[in-house]
């Protein structure tokens, strides 16, 4: 065996046939399956949070809001790259909680499909700054401020069937405020 064979046997090369087969198999193997999970994931344009089934719930519980203790517990999270995101609510229970990082001045809106006569509630809370609120308008601070706080609660009755927007924004009102933080938005339909 020459010295140029035994430098090619020792670690430089795939002495095996089978070794030349196997690696680019395993390659295409895993090309083939991180393809197939990005095909299955929702483009980022169109992304829906579900609310969780409401089977055996207790009726009166999804029509209050959560309590704070225990709303975090329940939260979907929104990993949405865009500031635009659906909830679908589950007629059984129609309510929902949503977790979000929100930076400072940035609009988030989340597109609730309502029906004729429903109520719409939506709580936000942010975790480190202030969060104003609206529904269908750009998240302004009211000149009431009842729309802008820690935590702020609203409602709108619809009167045909469409989409509500909600738009969130954190707002922080001092330079030394946070200029990001982690907001729950929980959201529920009533008749």
């Amino acid at each position: 065996m020459s010295p140029q064979d035994q430098l090619h046997t020792r670690g430089r090369g795939h002495s095996s046939p089978a070794a030349r087969y196997f690696l680019p198999l395993v390659c295409a193997v895993l090309v083939i399956g991180c393809a197939r999970e990005t095909q299955d994931a929702p483009p980022n344009d169109r992304r829906t949070i579900v609310a969780e089934a409401g089977a055996g719930a207790d009726p009166t519980l999804c029509a209050m809001l959560p309590d704070t203790a225990v709303e975090l517990l329940s939260a979907r999270p929104d990993e949405n790259d865009l500031p635009l995101t659906r909830i679908e609510l589950d007629p059984a229970c129609p309510r929902a909680t949503v977790l979000f990082t929100a930076g400072a001045h940035i609009q988030r809106t989340y597109r609730v499909p309502m029906k004729a006569g429903q109520l719409l509630v939506a709580r936000v809370r942010g975790e480190s700054g202030p969060v104003a609120l609206n529904f269908d308008f750009p998240a302004a601070i009211k000149p009431d401020s009842s729309n802008f706080g820690y935590s702020v609660v609203d409602s709108i009755r619809v009167t045909e069937d469409r989409d509500v927007s909600i738009r969130v924004a954190l707002i922080p009102r001092a330079k030394e405020a946070a200029r990001a933080s982690r907001v729950l938005l929980t959201v529920l339909a009533r008749p």
